[in-house]
């Protein structure tokens, strides 16, 4: 099983996708939760539409992880 890395302390190689946990702050609401991505120049881009228009309301990338093996089956 992968394990959970923090970003402060550790980044992805470029272009990798990734999962990560971080913060989302808005008026409404506060939540901690998992996020899919990619790593480009440095920067955590979401694969969710939806951060385009709340960006402001997102924190950094707390810990990240590879995306895990897919199922193969029995």
């Amino acid at each position: 099983m992968t394990e959970w890395k923090l970003w402060s302390e550790e980044k992805p190689k470029e272009e990798t996708h990734i999962l990560v946990t971080r913060d989302f702050n808005n008026r409404y609401h506060k939540n901690r939760y998992v996020e899919p991505g990619v790593v480009f120049n440095g920067e955590f881009l979401s694969d969710w539409s939806e951060y385009q228009i709340y960006s402001d309301a997102y924190s950094e990338p707390i810990a990240w992880m590879p995306f895990p093996k897919a199922y193969k089956g029995e």
